[in-house]
């Protein structure tokens, strides 16, 4: 039974830092994105 709390909370924790990974992959793509059309339009 305490592990399972344990896991319990340990997974609400990987779920915030998942969400916020996922949530600074998208930033980096949108910047990316950014970049290249940027690159895009100089040429």
């Amino acid at each position: 039974m305490e592990e399972k709390q344990k896991n319990g909370v340990d997974n609400d924790v990987v779920k915030l830092t998942y969400r916020e990974y996922i949530r600074i992959l998208k930033t980096m793509k949108d910047d990316q994105r950014a970049k290249l059309n940027g690159w895009n339009v100089a040429r």
